[in-house]
């Protein structure tokens, strides 16, 4: 009987020897995940601190600053003999190659995903462990807008890219192809594609499909349907191509410059002129500001 009693103890105890050590593995990575990381940068060296406590440092070979300001979760941006890299702090280890320029991939939430970069003419880009996911085999991907890019969804996993002058779609995460080479130019505002084919704009899907059929000489495609110009005329439109607004006649050398806030914007691109209108829902026209 007091064998058994002895046996019995001795495999809990082993039990919970065997479920510690897998606790404290759990907890020293929530630890870590967890901790506030921030930096100081002094004559070239870099100390990573958490808690008032040094947890690694870093001296650069030449003088260094942190560009754009960019630090994340230990990992901090560089530049360093006009060339960018990405550094984790924490590892203690370089996570990309050098480039000559460096510019932000950001989600629906403004957080940086992946980060354009650019040697020589070409573009590629690469994510935040440092690997390249798109080869430096474009001269333009995206639209760059200050230090960010736009002109992509890191959502749908996609971006503009330029080959042989046609544009077509990539795939950010691996650069395979999710749109031919085949358009003109191609945008993406409001989580909605617009190619360039023929001098013509159209509203196309992720699958390539033209979602409205007819071309327009313009097309701004918003959070809810489309303003369109077609020769003089600016009109709304729905998402199946059905006209909902009384048309806006445009003069000579008059094109759309922007739409924000249902207040469009018309540039003489003769005269560098403006002139602005507020679109009303409820009468469905166009009328000119002062």
């Amino acid at each position: 009987m007091k064998s058994k009693k002895f046996i019995i103890i001795a495999i809990i105890i082993i039990i919970i020897g065997s479920i510690y050590p897998i606790y404290y593995i759990i907890k020293k990575n929530q630890k870590t995940e967890n901790k506030y990381y921030y930096y100081e940068l002094k004559n070239n060296s870099i100390t990573l601190l958490s808690n008032g406590k040094i947890v690694n440092f870093y001296n650069c070979d030449n003088e260094c600053s942190v560009y754009e300001n960019y630090f994340e979760n230990g990992k901090i941006l560089l530049k360093e003999n006009d060339k960018i890299y990405l550094y984790d702090l924490v590892k203690g280890a370089k996570l990309s190659s050098d480039y000559e320029n460096v510019y932000f991939i950001k989600d629906e939430e403004n957080v940086v995903k992946y980060l354009l970069v650019k040697n020589g003419q070409y573009y590629g880009i690469i994510n935040m462990s440092g690997s390249v996911t798109v080869n430096l085999n474009y001269k333009e991907l995206g639209k760059i807008d200050g230090t960010n890019v736009i002109n992509l969804s890191v959502k749908d996993d996609y971006i503009t890219a330029l080959s042989d002058n046609l544009y077509g779609l990539i795939s950010l995460t691996n650069g395979k192809g999710v749109i031919d080479f085949q358009y003109e130019n191609i945008t993406i505002e409001n989580n909605k594609i617009i190619a360039k084919e023929s001098g013509k704009w159209y509203l196309i899907g992720k699958d390539n499909r033209k979602i409205i059929k007819t071309g327009y000489d313009e097309l701004i495609p918003l959070t809810e349907n489309n303003i369109v110009r077609e020769n003089n005329s600016i009109y709304l439109i729905d998402e199946q191509g059905n006209i909902i607004s009384e048309k806006l006649v445009l003069n000579k050398n008059e094109i759309i410059e922007k739409y924000e806030d249902e207040i469009l914007q018309i540039v003489n691109e003769e005269t560098a002129k403006r002139a602005k209108y507020i679109y009303d829902k409820e009468s469905n026209k166009f009328t000119k500001t002062k």
